[in-house]
């Protein structure tokens, strides 16, 4: 155990050894020895690199699992620097082929007992969130708002190579994509740890930290061929809903 009193307990990072060394005899008699970082790691301010607050920094020392996160990086992205690579190099694909195989009933044994799955309150912004968001699309707004006055009244300067036009396309566009990544950001500086579609998209075996900040926070703007969404009615307009020739974000696709 690694604690020994007032009570026996384990950790969970032990269970990696059990599965390299599931017991004493000889032919597992193994020690694997490697680090790497994952998609998590950020480096401390001080210290060494096993202290990342994420734990994300992976260490194997002698089949003892020190720090770090298990995640695809390490477990299933075909990596040269994952633990089962190393399996190989060292003992044989038979062995990592096994030692996969205990990994994978474990690993369905636990979802099967423990269940794994998130509804509609892992995704639903708090008040706080939603007032910030709101601020954050108001000021955008304003931004683009401008740019197209700015057009419209012949004083925006156009870039080298480009149109006034296609100026004010390419200003707009990144006004709009800042709104969905300053709001991503937010939400995922207030979901604990135990969020699921978080944990999803750590991991790596789904998602992304945009998909997360879509559901939560913001869809944001549409993109098709790197433009914004095109005009597909007469009178140069997406949908009929919208005034004739309007440019606001919510008319192209935000």
């Amino acid at each position: 155990p690694a604690i020994l009193k007032p009570k026996q307990l384990y950790t969970g990072k032990q269970i990696y050894g059990i599965l390299i060394r599931p017991n004493r005899k000889k032919e597992y008699n193994i020690s694997v020895s490697f680090e790497m970082k994952e998609k998590m790691f950020k480096k401390p301010t001080n210290g060494p690199p096993h202290m990342d607050i994420n734990d994300g920094y992976v260490c194997f020392r002698d089949s003892v699992h020190i720090s770090g996160i298990m995640c695809k990086g390490t477990l299933g992205s075909g990596s040269k620097s994952g633990l089962f690579y190393q399996l190989m190099k060292l003992v044989g694909n038979k062995y990592a082929a096994d030692c996969m195989r205990r990994l994978s009933k474990l690993s369905g044994r636990w979802i099967t007992n423990r269940g794994f799955s998130f509804g509609i309150g892992d995704v639903t912004p708090s008040d706080d969130l939603i007032k910030k968001k709101e601020e954050l699309v108001d000021i955008g707004y304003k931004n683009c708002v401008e740019i197209i006055a700015q057009l419209d009244s012949g004083k925006l300067e156009a870039a080298p190579g480009c149109t006034q036009e296609e100026t004010m396309e390419a200003l707009v566009n990144n006004a709009l994509s800042s709104i969905r990544d300053k709001a991503g950001n937010m939400c995922l500086t207030e979901l604990p740890n135990t969020n699921t579609p978080l944990i999803m998209a750590v991991s790596g075996s789904k998602g992304s930290n945009i998909n997360i900040s879509q559901m939560i926070a913001c869809v944001g703007q549409q993109i098709v061929s790197g433009h914004r969404i095109p005009n597909g009615f007469a009178g140069q307009r997406t949908l009929p809903h919208f005034k004739i020739g309007s440019r606001e974000p919510a008319a192209k696709g935000f």
